[in-house]
């Protein structure tokens, strides 16, 4: 146990305790909040953090007080697994004194940035940044948008609720903009006090995803049109007759869904507000996409009708395409499901030996799904390109353990897009059937593209498949789960849901594969199968291995 010693001040948080020796020097107070207070401290190797102290005297009984470190408890190895999170370095507690404590990583200085000076630090946030430079530029907003819709899809798809998203609780590290006030995260299904502040929460209350999504949209509204959020949603009048009118009121669109009083009418979850942002910055319209889904919406109802009426209906829905955006399609009991493509890989060519492949170790369970008559693709060979040194030679073939999860990687499965296509690479649009066979909470997939792509941009998807006849469609978006293997066509490191999970140094290109984690909705349902399906864009996905959980 980490503690720290008392020093008869404890009821005096202006005072630092003493720390144990395994605990940071605590240097300087420089936040106080509800439940605690927050330190400018000093690490033993003299780099500078932030140290949290909660206290159980300032709740009112102990079961909030334990919530709140089990949530902590949680989100911590959560944030060491994502860039886009504010790291939990280390948590302790000591039930005799009565509190815990967690070192995080320490935000930029408001003026200094990185260069910290310990007399005069103070921590650089949105609402900062909102003081000293009024409303922010249209392209920065869109920036902060898409981390922090990022950083919200992380929790939410970890069982994780935020709870005060505000922009003093947006710090800058490195200048990368992250949630902060972390004690304030919790499971999404348990009950807790009513937290938050005025004017960021929903008619609803706080503690639920959509509650989250609601007080980002007000955030967003803040930053865009330097009003304060008791205002919206009125629009300044100069802003909006200004050149750039037009643009400001594509991002309001997206705020407005964002902060509807009916939860029902915003946007499902934060991959679909990330999806919206990530088109308007690549130019795309969102006003004109959702104008378009609203006729497209009449006219498939009325297409439908006249498919009943000539006896077709059936055949409508067995075409219907599926959405980008990660959705449950029901399928009802007895009908037709749609026809899937062949989707095994492609046969080799007459001259080309049959690929062989690494022997599945007796160790793997069935929990490591067996891909092996999936795989069109050796790891050590240069599986898309004439170029010989493009390959995954030095990646550990075999049952592996990657992070908490371990992996049967012995090939890869990968699938065609435009620029493989134009170069006359016979690889498949669709693997479809892969066999799962089991109940599960959530499915890791390691995998990784070939040749970048625009941010936002809908890569691949993983369907699903329930033994009731249900379909979910999980959506590879390109900067959110993946990037391109090859560092040097994309040397950013960041990805907003998923992680690097392994990486190689290939004189002279260095290579990644990256994980990513899908919870399931209805996890009490068997899995029966799963398909793998290309969008057919000029980045081309592909796909290691499958671990279910």
């Amino acid at each position: 146990m980490i503690r720290l010693r008392p020093t008869g001040h404890q009821n005096n948080p202006a005072l630092p305790p003493s720390p144990a020796a395994s605990l940071p020097e605590l240097v300087r107070l420089i936040g106080r909040g509800s439940y605690g207070e927050v330190w400018l401290a000093r690490r033993p190797d003299q780099t500078f953090c932030a140290v949290k102290i909660i206290r159980r005297q300032r709740f009112e009984d102990a079961r909030p007080y334990e919530r709140e470190f089990l949530g902590i408890q949680k989100f911590a190895p959560l944030s060491r697994s994502y860039d886009s999170q504010l790291r939990i370095l280390e948590v302790g507690r000591d039930d005799r004194e009565e509190f815990f404590f967690y070192v995080m990583e320490l935000a930029d200085d408001e003026q200094d940035g990185r260069a910290i000076h310990p007399e005069r630090y103070t921590p650089r946030t949105l609402r900062s940044e909102l003081r000293r430079r009024g409303r922010l530029p249209r392209e920065e907003c869109l920036e902060i948008g898409l981390a922090l819709s990022a950083t919200l899809e992380n929790l939410h798809q970890n069982g994780l609720i935020h709870r005060d998203v505000k922009p003093s609780n947006v710090v800058f590290v490195e200048g990368v903009p992250k949630l902060a006030d972390i004690g304030l995260v919790t499971d999404s299904d348990v009950s807790v006090s009513f937290v938050g502040t005025e004017g960021f929460i929903p008619p609803e209350g706080p503690g639920s995803p959509q509650a989250d999504i609601y007080s980002l949209g007000k955030v967003l509204y803040e930053i865009s049109t330097g009003n304060d959020r008791q205002t919206f949603p009125e629009l300044p009048t100069s802003l909006v007759e200004s050149s750039d009118g037009q643009q400001f009121l594509e991002l309001n669109t997206i705020i407005a869904r964002c902060c509807q009083g009916d939860p029902r009418q915003r946007y499902p979850s934060a991959r679909h507000l990330y999806s919206d942002l990530a088109a308007l910055r690549r130019g795309r319209s969102v006003r004109l996409k959702r104008a378009l889904g609203r006729q497209a919406m009449v006219a498939g109802c009325t297409l439908a009708i006249g498919l009943v009426c000539f006896g077709l209906a059936e055949l409508y829905f067995n075409f219907n395409l599926p959405t980008p955006l990660e959705k449950l399609v029901v399928f009802r009991q007895g009908k037709v499901r749609p026809t899937a493509v062949a989707m095994h890989p492609v046969a080799p060519k007459p001259d080309t030996p049959a690929l062989s492949f690494p022997s599945r170790s007796s160790s793997a369970t069935r929990n490591q799904l067996d891909l092996t008559s999936f795989y069109n693709a050796r790891l050590d060979s240069a599986w898309h390109s004439d170029d010989a040194r493009l390959t995954l030679e030095k990646f550990p073939a075999g049952l592996l353990r990657l992070g908490n999860t371990s992996f049967d990687a012995r090939g890869l499965i990968q699938l065609s897009g435009r620029e493989l296509a134009g170069r006359r690479q016979t690889f498949p649009e669709r693997v479809a059937g892969i066999p799962v066979g089991l109940k599960a909470r959530r499915i890791h997939f390691l995998h990784g593209t070939v040749w970048p792509a625009r941010e936002g941009t809908h890569l691949a998807d993983y369907a699903i498949g329930y033994a009731d006849e249900q379909q979910h469609v999980f959506p590879i978006v390109y900067g959110l789960d993946v990037r391109d293997w090859n560092v040097g066509s994309d040397p950013k490191t960041q990805v907003g849901r998923g992680m690097t999970a392994w990486s190689t140094w290939q004189k002279p290109f260095a290579f990644r594969i990256f994980t990513s984690i899908w919870t399931n909705p209805v996890p009490e349902l068997e899995i029966v199968s799963l398909d793998f399906a290309s969008r057919m864009e000029a980045s081309a996905p592909f796909l290691i291995a499958i671990t279910v959980e």
